[in-house]
């Protein structure tokens, strides 16, 4: 399920973020409030991006729910414009312009590709054209 693949995607990552702490020398002792920090951003930072990205496979195709996930940068640097008026970079607005101009070209190629299945059926049973 969903659910294991996460977990065990996590605890798999354990074991080797521990050697790299510890060959850093980097100390593992929290506070308190520190570790509520830790598993508030762990939880809503980190763990429902992949754990919204596997459930979005059951939903719609995966290469669309993948297009999806990796443009969130786009929308963030969006949201920070338009929200927090932050003023736009060229750099960054290129990347945006970039993002969704490849998104659109992905979409109509999976248009294009529906609509001559489409026609080929002679217009007939639209049932799952884009698989």
């Amino acid at each position: 399920t969903t659910y294991t693949v996460i977990f065990l995607r996590f605890l798999l990552s354990l074991p080797f973020l521990f050697l790299y702490l510890k060959w850093k020398k980097i100390p593992l002792s929290v506070t308190r409030e520190e570790l509520k920090h830790i598993v508030i951003i762990t939880i809503f930072g980190y763990a429902i991006t992949p754990l919204l990205l596997y459930l979005a496979y059951n939903y719609i195709p995966s290469g669309m729910a993948t297009t999806i996930h990796f443009c969130y940068p786009a929308f963030t640097i969006l949201g920070c414009i338009i929200f927090l008026k932050e003023k736009p970079h060229l750099m960054k607005m290129a990347f945006i312009l970039c993002a969704i101009w490849s998104v659109l070209k992905i979409l109509q190629k999976k248009c294009e590709f529906a609509r001559n299945k489409w026609r080929k059926n002679g217009g007939k049973d639209c049932k799952n054209l884009i698989t």
